[in-house]
């Protein structure tokens, strides 16, 4: 387990150096689970033009494909929990819990804890992160709850920026294809 401002400091040196947005995603889960022990997660969100599902998992540790379709009424409770009112959820014992023990993918997997984090960008959620323990009941606790959300606030800032990114070098691509239409000297015949 990771030192929380160590997780911290190895975000920000991670996400300092990454344009790549699935770098970031990595990065962040990564030290979100280190830091906190986790057995398995995910980063979620949002899919631009996707009316049926509109967030999507970008980032997986632990999961098998199986487990993944399995999370997806988990994602939808607990997750969208989240989404819905921009409020982290913390889950101490989830087999007990009267709003997830009854969820199928809690029962099937066998989901003692879980820490579920919004990703907001100017209030705006646009995704999230979920962990969640297997083998240990109240592995995350409201101490927790800090750490997870200083890491969101740092990926919600870091995937804009690797997003602005990316914008910028597709439209610098476009202008320098326009301007070698405009101004290029294919068709231009020379004699010296």
């Amino acid at each position: 387990m990771t030192e929380p401002l160590a997780a911290l400091t190895e975000i920000a040196a991670a996400l300092n150096s990454a344009d790549d947005p699935e770098a970031v995603l990595s990065a962040v889960l990564d030290a979100a689970m280190g830091a906190l022990d986790a057995e398995r997660g995910f980063v979620l969100l949002e899919a631009p033009g996707a009316d049926e599902a509109p967030f999507e998992i970008r980032a997986s540790r632990n999961f098998s494909g199986a487990e993944l379709d399995g999370v997806r009424p988990l994602s939808s409770s607990v997750v969208g929990e989240v989404l819905r009112t921009g409020a982290p959820v913390l889950v101490y014992e989830a087999p007990e819990d009267e709003r997830y023990g009854g969820v199928e993918s809690v029962v099937l997997q066998h989901i003692q804890s879980i820490a579920c984090v919004p990703l907001r960008l100017r209030s705006r959620p646009i995704g999230a992160i979920y962990l969640d323990a297997l083998q240990r009941r109240a592995r995350f606790t409201r101490d927790h709850l800090p750490f997870l959300g200083a890491v969101a606030d740092q990926a919600a800032l870091a995937l804009e920026h690797a997003r602005r990114v990316g914008e910028l070098r597709a439209e610098n691509r476009r202008l320098r294809r326009e301007a070698q239409e405009r101004h290029g000297f294919e068709g231009m015949l020379g004699q010296s």
